[in-house]
């Protein structure tokens, strides 16, 4: 059972799984960006649903929304407990996701043919961390970087494209786009950070984030090129973009100086602060589609009870 509310004015208080991991630490030269100004929020040029899927035990506040289809078919993950899959909803149904034998499994994105990208870690298996692709039928293709530790796997797009890092023998971080069991490699130039691909759209535009010398986290487009430029929040202390879509929109989430995460809006160089209009102390933004429907998570500053959210443009 799904439960659905708008404008809701409650928030359930248990223990939950936390939002996401947002790890870095990278490599790279930027190109030249040009820094939005900073806007009012535009919150109110959308509608806001709040979104709750049941853990196996009916309780509630455990619910990311990770990314939406133009179809509008959601993906869930959340972690109540050992064995808990995440989730493909469709209009309001709910289909498991889940690696046979791993002990958590979260999905991160779907594209229009079906195919969902995501995380599982396996209690007993070496890697424990290992990326997915799931077929419409299906099918699971686990992701492996030849002779890493852990593969994390995270957005695909309509060519079926999957971006994501791994973490090699020497423990360091390196991004990838793995297409078809062919690993492209993404590293950031000048050793400004070891680089962390969230999100990548249909024409081969890639997002992540990257932690400098100083422990902030800086956003970064990366481009077919292969050139880079930065994606910095104004006053942000930390940036951490989720996903593109086609139309060169960037979604994804910033900390602002006191340590509270908002979402936010890249368009045409402009930023735009996006954050629920529930209770809420925290807003953590993951999906867009070509619609400009945007997924994510909420919750209150302190509580680590997450409920999902899906914002459409009036």
């Amino acid at each position: 059972m799904l439960t659905q509310k708008q404008g809701s004015q409650s928030l359930l208080s248990r223990k939950s799984y936390p939002m996401m991991i947002w790890a870095a630490v990278l490599t790279l030269a930027f190109a030249d960006l040009a820094v939005g100004v900073p806007q009012d929020s535009i919150s109110a040029l959308y509608s806001f649903v709040s979104l709750d899927i049941p853990a196996p035990n009916g309780q509630l506040g455990f619910t990311n929304l990770s990314d939406i289809a133009d179809n509008s078919d959601l993906l869930d993950f959340f972690v109540a407990a050992p064995d808990t899959p995440g989730f493909l909803l469709q209009q309001f149904r709910t289909i498991p996701i889940m690696c046979a034998h791993a002990e958590f499994s979260t999905p991160s994105g779907i594209n229009n043919r079906g195919e969902i990208s995501g995380n599982c870690v396996f209690p007993s298996t070496t890697p424990s961390g290992q990326g997915f692709l799931r077929r419409p039928n299906g099918e699971l293709i686990l992701i492996n970087f030849p002779g890493a530790l852990s593969t994390a796997a995270f957005k695909l797009n309509d060519n079926s494209q999957v971006v994501g890092f791994y973490q090699s023998a020497n423990r360091t971080l390196h991004g990838f786009i793995w297409s078809n069991g062919v690993f492209q490699p993404i590293d950031l130039p000048h050793n400004l950070g070891q680089a962390l691909p969230r999100g990548i759209n249909n024409l081969g535009q890639v997002v992540g984030d990257y932690t400098d010398s100083s422990g902030r986290t800086h956003g970064f487009i990366r481009y077919p090129d292969g050139s880079f430029s930065p994606i910095d929040f104004p006053g942000a202390h930390d940036t951490l973009p989720a996903d593109i879509n086609d139309d060169g929109i960037i979604v994804g989430s910033y900390r602002d100086a006191q340590a509270q995460l908002h979402g936010f809006l890249l368009k045409n160089g402009r930023f735009f602060t996006l954050d629920v209009p529930f209770p809420s102390m925290r807003t953590v933004v993951l999906g867009i589609n070509q619609k400009g429907q945007i997924v994510g998570a909420y919750g209150a500053s302190g509580n680590v009870n997450t409920h999902g959210f899906v914002a459409t443009p009036e």
